[in-house]
């Protein structure tokens, strides 16, 4: 896979540089709160959330995956190493892993097929985080270091040092908010709230509140990482962080490349992005650095006319300057500032629109969504995804059971309407020796149980069987190992089984590989209709003549 680094695309112009100086200066800005942020919450500090900034940068500028596609530090990669590691090294060895895996996944090309998550499981999911990140930030947010985690022990915790909270911290958070509350509409497209509520915060604190604690130290030295401790029994044991992390931040990356589109107006490539997306992740937590995903930062960035490269690198550039020449106004940032900015994403990333329609949709989908959020909250990540992911399967299979059901047809045909009327009169009118099964469209795990029960009666009730799978397009391995079984049972009884219809390739060559061609005999396929009504008239007269 060849990088797409190229500093001066053809027919690159004067307007195409600003845009890409100006969204690229803005973006360095805005990433800077996100990945101090971001990095406290991991557990690896604010240094790995810079170094995370300015390595993926540099990928996003090297590998691309479409324009304008920007990756910077990702909540939901703080979240999961916050959860699954306890030091640098256990970090290094998840994000390794996940990158990877995520490079797996570009080279078999399925980068594409990641984000094919209901939107159910995404919103309760991402939901989920929202609170998370919510809660996690009241600490700080009230001037105190918060050693609790998840939103019982954090709400005690409150409760219990809300006396000792600190007043400068707390005022501060209360000015910057009713900031945030103000800067809104088409100005807040193209100058973030974060990035005015960073500057304000910054301003007072310097001035007037200088009681409130402010950013940890950052030092841009090289990060402790004790190589002896990575192993293939630590490897194995971060396998689960690392799937979720390579899973999650793919999504995000993804769902995000789709709204970046909608402003670039160009088509992202999935399985470049995930491939640079992965080669960034190895890269950054070689470094110590923290992965990411598309983001605020990235929204910015393309808002503001970032698209190439040149905008990439200036992002570089700017995080650079921050944690070497700006270093000192870096840590007069209050601590409460960085916390404001992380609750109002929190706020954001809750799906309050699908949480204000629960009451109007179906039970399913409101049911699939809450129960992946509290999963989220109160299980743990991995339980939370899976537990979407198992309610969409079974949830979903009930909808395609009633769909596919309503579409099978099981009728007696009389004898007479088969048989020459010459002989009607010495043949009983109602005499139904066939039976005429018209399988639906699609055949699969959801109906092939109750289609087995349905029929296994009609079936036994015929000498013949006519099973007209025309119309069949679909058909999964249950679903075939169904009709294998009652061709059996009908054949096991002495009947006649007449298979109808130009079966679709995979459902031909899957039916005949369970029948092992033995008990399906070549005369037992007619072409149309009007063949199978043949065989079975044939069938008739060899029964009427013993």
């Amino acid at each position: 896979m060849r990088p797409s680094f190229r500093l001066r695309p053809e027919g690159y112009g004067l307007d195409d540089l600003r845009g890409d100086l100006i969204g690229g200066l803005l973006a360095g800005v805005t990433s800077i709160p996100f990945a101090i942020g971001f990095g406290i919450l991991s557990g690896l500090g604010p240094v790995a959330g810079m170094y995370g900034s300015i390595a993926l940068a540099l990928n996003s500028a090297i590998v691309g995956g479409g324009r304008g596609i920007l990756i910077s530090p990702a909540l939901v990669v703080s979240m999961i190493f916050a959860q699954y590691s306890n030091s640098l090294t256990e970090a290094v060895a998840i994000g390794v892993l996940a990158g990877a895996a995520q490079i797996v996944f570009a080279a078999l090309g399925l980068g594409r097929y990641i984000a094919y998550l209901p939107h159910s499981v995404l919103a309760g999911f991402w939901s989920g985080l929202g609170i998370l990140l919510f809660f996690s930030q009241i600490g700080h947010a009230i001037g105190f270091e918060s050693a609790a985690s998840g939103v019982v022990p954090v709400v005690d915790e409150v409760i219990d040092r809300f006396g000792s909270r600190n007043s400068d911290a707390l005022t501060l958070i209360l000015i910057c908010l009713a900031v945030a509350l103000v800067w809104r509409g088409r100005v807040a497209t193209r100058l973030p709230r974060s990035l005015i509520v960073l500057v304000v915060g910054t301003a007072l604190g310097v001035f007037w509140f200088n009681g409130a604690p402010l950013v940890p130290s950052l030092s841009f030295e090289s990060p402790e990482l004790e190589l002896s401790g990575l192993s293939l029994d630590l490897f194995v044991e971060v396998i689960e962080p690392a799937i979720l992390v390579a899973l999650l931040n793919s999504l995000a990356t993804l769902i995000g490349a789709i709204n970046c589109d909608l402003v670039s107006g160009s088509d992202h490539q999935p399985n470049r992005l995930t491939f640079g997306l992965g080669l960034g992740t190895v890269v950054t937590t070689s470094i110590g650095g923290l992965p990411g995903a598309i983001g605020p930062a990235s929204l910015v960035f393309i808002y503001n006319g970032g698209r190439t490269a040149i905008g990439c690198l200036t992002v570089l550039l700017v995080v650079v300057a921050a944690v070497t020449v700006l270093e000192g106004i870096i840590q007069q940032i209050p601590l409460a500032v960085i916390a404001l900015i992380m609750i109002v994403t929190a706020w954001q990333m809750i799906d309050w629109r699908f949480l204000r329609s629960i009451p109007q949709m179906e039970k399913s989908y409101a049911f699939c969504m809450l129960a992946t959020m509290l999963c989220t909250v109160f299980v743990g990540f991995a339980d939370a995804v899976l537990v979407g992911a198992i309610l969409t399967l079974v949830l979903n299979s009930r909808r395609d059971e009633d769909r596919e059901l309503s579409g099978l047809i099981s009728v007696p045909l009389l004898d007479r309407v088969l048989l020459p009327e010459s002989d009607a009169a010495e043949r009983d009118p109602f005499a139904a020796h066939c039976g005429l099964i018209v399988l639906p469209e699609r055949v699969t795990v959801a109906s092939a149980r109750r289609i087995k029960q349905s029929l296994l009666l009609d079936i036994e009730e015929h000498r013949i069987v006519i099973m007209d799978g025309s119309k069949t397009k679909v058909i999964d391995d249950s679903g075939a190992t169904m009709i294998a079984e009652l061709i059996r049972a009908g054949q096991q009884d002495g009947r006649l089984v007449v298979i109808v219809g130009s079966l679709a390739p995979n459902v031909g060559r899957l039916l005949r590989a369970l029948l092992n061609n033995n008990h399906a005999p070549d005369t037992h396929f007619a072409e149309n209709t009007e063949a199978a009504y043949e065989i079975a008239r044939s069938e008739l007269l060899r029964i009427e003549q013993r």
